[in-house]
């Protein structure tokens, strides 16, 4: 399993495509693949990279600023 957490969701940027990359490494490799993320970048379709990470079988959360602070307090991280 791989957990990934990404400040964005990954993109669906036509020169990056990292939305599209992650789901077809998921269907080759059959791994299981979860990605955290907290914002949507500007030029990203947030439909879409869902989408497309949902056709790979990735699950995918989006984190409130609530939630990562909670996590930080919990771990004794600074907030």
């Amino acid at each position: 399993m791989w957990v990934i957490f990404s400040h964005y969701i990954p993109c669906t940027l036509e020169n990056h495509e990292c939305a599209a990359t992650l789901k077809d490494f998921s269907i080759q490799t059959d791994w299981r693949i979860v990605v955290g993320y907290h914002q949507v970048f500007t030029e990203t379709d947030e439909a879409a990279a869902v989408g497309l990470l949902g056709v790979g079988n990735i699950d995918v959360v989006q984190f409130s600023r609530e939630d990562i602070r909670e996590w930080r307090k919990t771990n004794g991280l600074p907030l």
